[in-house]
C-alpha cells in the first residue's frame, strides 16, 4: 500500500506541473503576454519542462511584441550572457530601448550602461546621462549612483562634485549600498571643503551594512589608516572578513595581509596563505601576487620560485602591477630563472604602464644603467618621476638627484 500511495503522489505532482506548462502555452497562443513571458522563463530555466533556448526566445519575443515590459528586459539581459544564447550587445540594446520606451527604469538603466561603455551602440556619455536621469525619474536608485559618477568625472555633463554628492546622498538615503559607497568615495577624495574622512567612514559603514562588500573594504582601509576613525586593525579585520565572506577578493586579500603582518592579530602565514588563495581564486590579482610572495620567501609554504612565478604571471595577466614587477625581479636576480634583463624590462614596463610605482622605478634603473634596454638618462629620469607620482619614495629620491 505504501508503494502504491507513493507512486500515486509522484504521478499526481508530475501531471499537475505538466498541465501548468500546458496552460501557459495555451494562454500564450491566445495572446496572453504575461503567460508568454512566464512560459519563456520556464523554458530557459528548464523549470517543470525540458530546457529549450529556442522556445524560450520565441515565447519571450512574442511577449515583448505585445509590450510586456519584463519580457523585453529579460531579452536584453539574456543577450548579454545566458548559457545557450549567443551574446549580442546590439540585440540587448534593442530590447532595452523598447523596455525604456515602455517606461521601465531597468530598461533605461541598462541602456544607459551600454551607451556609457559603447557596447552595441555608439558610445555617448550624453545619452547615458539622459537615460540615467530618465531611470531616476522612473524610480531607480541605482541610476542615481551612475549619474553621480558621471557628474564627478564630467562625462556627458558639466562636472559638479556638489551635484555628484547630492545624487549619491539620495541613493544612500534609499539604503542603496552602492550609493553609500559612492558617497564615501566622494567624501574621501573630493578637494577642499567637501573632503571629510569622518563622513566617508560613515558612508562606507552604511554601504557595508546594506550588503555592499566594497563598502566594507573601504571602511576597513580607513580603520587601517586611522582616517576619520580611530586606528583599529581589529575593526579593519572584522570589516575585511565580512567582505571576504561575501566573496570579495580584495577583502580576502586584506585579511591575508593583516595575518601576514601580524597587524591586530597574531602573525600567521598559514592563515595568510588561506586567505590569499581565496582572494586569488576570486580573480583578485593582488591576492595572487601576495600568495606568490609567500612561495618566493618560503613563508608558511615550501619555498618555490616556480610556484611564485606562476602566481605572479597569473596576477600580471589580471593587470595587477605588483605581479608584473615581481616577475621582473625574478628575471633581474636570476631567482629560479635564467637572468634576463630584457625579460625583466618587459615586465617592469608593463607594471609601470599599469600604475605600479616600483615597476617604474625598476624600469628606470635599467634605463639608467643600460641593462636590457638602451641606456637613456632622459628616459630614466622620466620613469623615476612617474614612480614618484605613483607614491614610490625611491623614485622621488632618484628624480630629485637628477634634477640637481
Amino acid at each position: 500500500m505504501r508503494t502504491v500511495a507513493a507512486t500515486f503522489a509522484i504521478l499526481f505532482a508530475t501531471t499537475c506541473l505538466a498541465s501548468g506548462i500546458e496552460e501557459l502555452d495555451q494562454a500564450c497562443r491566445t495572446s496572453d503576454a504575461a503567460a508568454c513571458a512566464k512560459l519563456g522563463e520556464s523554458y530557459l530555466a528548464g523549470k517543470d519542462v525540458e530546457r529549450s533556448v529556442e522556445k524560450a526566445l520565441e515565447a519571450e519575443e512574442k511577449a515583448c511584441l505585445m509590450n510586456n515590459v519584463p519580457a523585453c528586459v529579460n531579452l536584453g539581459l539574456w543577450y548579454q550572457g545566458v548559457e545557450g544564447i549567443e551574446v549580442s550587445d546590439e540585440k540587448a540594446a534593442h530590447y532595452f530601448e523598447k523596455s525604456c520606451e515602455l517606461k521601465s527604469y531597468a530598461g533605461c538603466l541598462q541602456l544607459g550602461y551600454l551607451y556609457e561603455q559603447g557596447k552595441g551602440v555608439e558610445q555617448s556619455f550624453e545619452k547615458a546621462a539622459k537615460l540615467f536621469q530618465k531611470a531616476i525619474n522612473l524610480g531607480s536608485t541605482d541610476a542615481l549612483v551612475n549619474l553621480s559618477m558621471l557628474y564627478s568625472e564630467g562625462r556627458g555633463v558639466e562636472p559638479s562634485i556638489a551635484r555628484a554628492v547630492s545624487l549619491a546622498e539620495k541613493s544612500c538615503q534609499e539604503e542603496n549600498g552602492q550609493g553609500c559607497n559612492c558617497l564615501g568615495i566622494l567624501y574621501g577624495s573630493s578637494p577642499g571643503a567637501l573632503r571629510s574622512y569622518p563622513k566617508a567612514a560613515e558612508s562606507f559603514g552604511k554601504s557595508c551594512k546594506y550588503g555592499t562588500s566594497q563598502g566594507c573594504v573601504n571602511a576597513a582601509l580607513l580603520f587601517m589608516e586611522g582616517k576619520g576613525v580611530p586606528l583599529s586593525y581589529l575593526k579593519a579585520m572584522e570589516l575585511s572578513a565580512t567582505a571576504c565572506d561575501n566573496n570579495d577578493g580584495q577583502g580576502c586579500n586584506n585579511v591575508g595581509a593583516l595575518y601576514a603582518s601580524g597587524s591586530g592579530v597574531p602573525k600567521s602565514f598559514d592563515k595568510a596563505r588561506a586567505y590569499y588563495e581565496k582572494s586569488c581564486n576570486l580573480h583578485y590579482g593582488l591576492g595572487c601576487a601576495n600568495l606568490g610572495a609567500l612561495y618566493q620567501n618560503g613563508n608558511g609554504v615550501k619555498k618555490s620560485y616556480a610556484k611564485a612565478k606562476q602566481l605572479y604571471e597569473q596576477a600580471c595577466n589580471m593587470d595587477e602591477p605588483e605581479g608584473c614587477n615581481n616577475i621582473g625581479v625574478l628575471y633581474l636576480n636570476a631567482f629560479g630563472v635564467k637572468r634576463s634583463y630584457k625579460d625583466a624590462a618587459k615586465y617592469f614596463e608593463k607594471g609601470c604602464t599599469l600604475g605600479g610605482g616600483d615597476s617604474c622605478f625598476n624600469y628606470g634603473s635599467l634605463h639608467n644603467r643600460g641593462l636590457g634596454v638602451k641606456k637613456s638618462y632622459a628616459i630614466a629620469k622620466e620613469l623615476f618621476g612617474r614612480a614618484c607620482d605613483f607614491g614610490d619614495d625611491e623614485g622621488c629620491e632618484e628624480y630629485a638627484k637628477m634634477e640637481k
